[in-house]
């Protein structure tokens, strides 16, 4: 067991436990510093960012606001760079009290805080997206903070004084001895424990510092209130907004980095890790932002956390005081030889808790060094200037993100990646470089840039590719608890879109072994096997343009039908990684007439068959069917395969393949001589799939990579060889000389791209309406017939007749249903019901990449065997309309191909049954029977 010896030990990394370790070690003090997870993943970095002016807690809390204030102007002066001067604004909504606003000067003036009042046309001038109906308005001096970024300055001031700083040991015994403390440290994270032998120990532990003092046998009587914050996905203000009234829930919106933080709630616990986060909560965060911003509650609401305070009343004050009523200053309490705690208090006022506990143990130590935090500036070499948030931004244009972006949302770039990586004394986690770098913090929340990541760190280190794979999935895991509260509208879209990547184009799922195989019971239509009619001359719409709708044109053209195609957007083919998965609908018709469509153009030709190729990561991903120069990448003897990545391009890391399929990865240049690109690694698939298209460009790749094999016996690339020419695979296999075969990488997917153009293309070489951009906003019913359907076209609307209807518009990722924070579910185009769980509880299982799949993929439309949409009163809703893909009631998310081509083919069987009859006995409707789902 590892010894270590200083003066005094800090237990706790959050903002008090790193500004008190600079403090002690700035006044000669040899220190530790050990937190059981990373710096700031506690209290101080599960806050909304606000630097208080103290204009919050003037009324009933007139010590913290002086307090407050006071801290707010030293960290302003000695770390600028931390701070963004934002200002504060405290606004006074039409049904806050106007009694408050007199009480609120006077406790402003007396605290030392300066207002100023504003005419409500200047607040809004400085801040537009404020309600125009808000009564008065005062700004104040309130500032933006990071939590991360403040640990890391004065760990960083610290360990420049010649402290240590130690993450991921938990103090697991405190022994008093007769020279001090004794504490044992157990890793977190591997190793073996370590003791440290301390003159004094300084409990700064937070919410668990009663915890440590009991290390010792002491009493710290700490209450926890937890309050929950959300992050929305735009900076909808540039200043902070506080409400003009008593503190209460939801009433501070902060501008943090290039999100908008609401919160935050008070909830009395019994657990320092309570961080539960209730429904309720949520709603009424949401309320709260719509009083101060019209619209608030429309937005996109990006991920949601919880923090515990750490709440303290020195024994016999005001021991009933519960929540909002404790006070946010703080004690510092000696509990006897050896051990002080400090407890209580803010963020904003971290420097001073620590100056305080500081002084408590150098006078016990008899140590006479006066503190000198808030008299000198943090030593660095940052500018001393405030942080603005136009920096990143800057440096993009401008060209100075080194090594290529990596993370687009909070533009981080290689090099900082890989700075940060360096800067460990053992690999970190993704989490951790997410806490250094806000890595996957914007609106995908890491969709794309943790694999990239990932990549940088098993090189960065060196690592098994296995282990950064891990690495990886913790992220994704960790990610999603923070945004499964929120799972609704546009942001379940892109949690959807997150799984599908990682789920099918990177099988991370797969990483511990193959996942079980679910037993699906064929759907009621699937008994129908019966071929699609003719119907020349019937008029069918489609509307959708993912592959049920597309697949399902083809169907209606072959069988004569006139059809016209109206979409909205263009459908998940061009995400989705290529291949098939078909499930239980394998051998249904529907499949095979698509894939002998397929055969007709040799870039799209399907081996149907079960089979296993790799995903993106190289792990093993079982397959029903793939594009022929997919399944040339089916498993091989050891050594035998080469993959080819491209240097500064990031969607692909050949090292991190091979790690996990086997053989060996390889970067080549991009050719000079091809068509530049200002930046190589912003190149997208689809982008660089154009230039695979040149032949001077494929000659150049195929060269590079002759002279790298090594007796390889084939070449694997990510999946970029051609968008439109044919020709320019199979061309670059001739000029190797080996076979080739495509990877799939991250979205947009060039197989998926290729196969919708050439659909397209078809479509409307054989006669069909394709109209792309344009969404349909209701039905048209005449004489109790669907006859129609209205198109939002060219800023108005026009009417699309048909004698059938097909309704492919996917379920809610595509597009096809819409939800809401209240569990709300509906179908936007016809109003028809939808089979869903109302409690959004209960739509996700806890981990985004459960081996089971979700409840919402579940969720859609009931039909009948027919494959028509029912009504409220179980009767098909319209005779003469149709339901495929993703829209469905009961899909199986494990099989998603096999349901639109099957379904696709159902339905337009029914559809041209349909088209065939006589419609005068379709039941009457009226023309107002649809809902808009509002």
């Amino acid at each position: 067991m590892a010894e270590f010896d200083c003066d005094v030990l800090v237990i706790g990394g959050g903002a008090t436990g790193v500004c008190a370790a600079y403090d002690l070690a700035r006044r000669g003090q040899r220190v530790i510093l050990a937190d059981r997870n990373d710096l700031t993943t506690g209290t101080s970095g599960r806050f909304h960012g606000l630097l208080h002016s103290g204009a919050r807690y003037a009324v009933n809390d007139p010590e913290s606001a002086r307090e407050c204030i006071q801290e707010n102007r030293i960290l302003r002066r000695i770390a600028p760079h931390i701070v963004e001067d934002t200002g504060g604004l405290f606004v006074a909504a039409a049904r806050d009290p106007e009694s408050y606003v007199p009480a609120w000067i006077e406790a402003c003036r007396a605290a030392g805080i300066e207002t100023e009042e504003l005419s409500l046309a200047e607040a809004r001038r400085r801040e537009p997206a404020l309600r125009a109906d808000l009564r008065r308005v005062f700004a104040v001096p309130d500032g933006a903070v990071d939590g991360f970024d403040l640990g890391h300055a004065f760990a960083r001031a610290a360990e420049g004084f010649g402290a240590r700083v130690l993450t991921y040991r938990e103090v697991t015994a405190l022994q008093p001895v007769a020279d001090g403390m004794r504490a044992t440290l157990a890793g977190r994270r591997g190793g073996e424990s370590q003791t440290v032998a301390a003159r004094w120990v300084l409990n700064a532990a937070g919410p668990w510092a009663g915890r440590v003092a009991a290390l010792a046998g002491h009493d710290l009587d700490v209450r926890w209130s937890r309050g929950v914050m959300i992050a929305m996905n735009i900076r909808w203000v540039n200043t902070i907004i506080n409400r003009l009234h008593p503190p209460d829930d939801g009433d501070i919106l902060v501008p943090v980095g290039t999100v908008s933080v609401i919160g935050t709630t008070s909830v009395r616990v019994d657990s320092p890790d309570d961080n539960t986060i209730e429904a309720w909560e949520i709603s009424r965060m949401l309320d709260e932002g719509e009083a101060i911003i019209a619209g608030f509650r429309q937005a996109r609401a990006l991920r949601a956390w919880a923090g515990v305070r750490p709440l303290y009343e020195p024994p016999g004050q005001d021991e009933g005081v519960e929540g909002r009523g404790v006070k946010r200053t703080f004690s510092v309490v000696r509990h006897g030889p050896g051990l002080t705690s400090v407890v209580g208090g803010k963020l904003t006022t971290a420097r001073l808790m620590a100056e305080k506990a500081a002084d408590d143990i150098c006078a016990a130590l008899g140590i006479t060094a006066p503190c000198m935090t808030a008299a000198e500036p943090l030593p660095g070499e940052e500018p001393r200037r405030f942080h603005s948030l136009g920096r990143r931004l800057d440096a993009l244009e401008h060209g100075r993100i080194e090594g290529g972006l990596i993370c687009e949302c909070e533009m981080v770039g290689r090099r900082q990646i890989e700075d940060a990586v360096a800067a460990y004394d053992r690999p970190p986690s993704l989490d951790d470089l997410r806490r250094d770098l806000r890595l996957g913090m914007g609106p995908c929340q890491g969709g794309f840039c943790a694999v990239r990541a990932a990549g940088i760190l098993r090189e960065a280190r060196d690592l098994p590719a296995g282990e950064a794979l891990h690495a990886l999935r913790d992220f994704v895991a960790e990610r999603f608890k923070g945004g499964r509260p929120l799972l609704w509208g546009q942001h379940l879209r892109q949690f959807l879109l997150d799984e599908m990547i990682y789920r099918r184009t990177l099988g991370l799922d797969l990483l511990d072994g193959p996942r079980p195989q679910p037993e699906a019971a064929l759907p009621p239509w699937a008994a129908d096997r019966s071929p699609i009619p003719t119907v020349a001359g019937r008029r069918v719409v489609i509307i959708g343009a993912g592959l049920a709708g597309l697949a399902a044109a083809v169907f209606a053209v072959q069988a004569g039908a006139r059809v016209t195609l109206v979409t909205h957007g263009l459908g998940r083919l061009i995400l989705t990684p290529g291949h098939f998965q078909l499930g239980a609908l394998a051998d249904h018709p529907g499949p095979a007439a698509f894939f002998e469509w397929c055969a007709a153009f040799p870039a799209l030709a399907v081996e149907a068959g079960p089979r296993v190729l790799p995903t993106g990561l190289g792990l093993a991903q079982p397959v029903d069917a793939a594009p022929v120069w997919q399944a040339g990448g089916a498993p091989a003897p050891e050594g035998e395969t080469l993959a080819v990545g491209f240097s500064r391009w990031r969607d692909f890391d050949p090292a991190l393949f091979a790690g996990m399929w086997g053989g060996r990865g390889i970067q080549v240049a991009l050719p000079a001589g091809a068509p530049d690109h200002p930046n190589g690694w912003d190149l997208s698939p689809t982008e660089l799939a154009h230039r695979f298209d040149g032949a001077a460009f494929r000659a150049e790749i195929a060269r590079m990579v002759r002279g790298r094999l090594r007796g390889e016996a084939r070449v694997g690339f990510p999946a970029v060889l051609g968008l439109h020419d044919p020709e320019a695979l199979p061309d670059l296999a001739r000029q190797i000389g080996l076979p080739v075969f495509e990877i799939p990488t991250l979205p947009p997917s060039v197989p998926g791209t290729r196969l919708f153009n050439t659909l397209k293309r078809w479509l409307l070489r054989h006669g069909a309406r394709v109209q792309i951009g344009h969404p349909v906003t209701r039905p048209v019913v005449e004489g109790g017939r669907l006859a129609g359907v209205a198109v939002a076209s060219a800023g108005r609307e026009t009417i699309v007749r048909g004698d059938a209807f097909l309704l492919t518009t996917g379920g809610l990722y595509g597009g096809g249903l819409h939800s809401d924070d209240r569990g709300r579910v509906w179908e936007p185009i016809f109003g028809l019901p939808v089979v869903a769980a109302t409690d959004r509880a209960d739509w996700f299982r806890e981990d985004l990449l459960d081996p089971r799949g979700h409840p919402v993929h579940a969720f859609g439309l009931a039909v009948d065997s027919a494959l028509r949409p029912l009504g409220e009163d179980g009767r098909p809703a319209w005779t003469n309309l149709f339901a495929a893909g993703h829209l469905l009631a009961g899909a199986d998310p494990f099989a998603p191909e096999g349901l639109d081509l099957a379904s696709a083919f159902a339905a337009l069987r029914g559809a041209a049954q349909v088209a065939a009859q006589d419609t005068s006995q379709l039941p009457a409707r009226s023309s107002d029977d649809h809902r808009q789902g509002a």
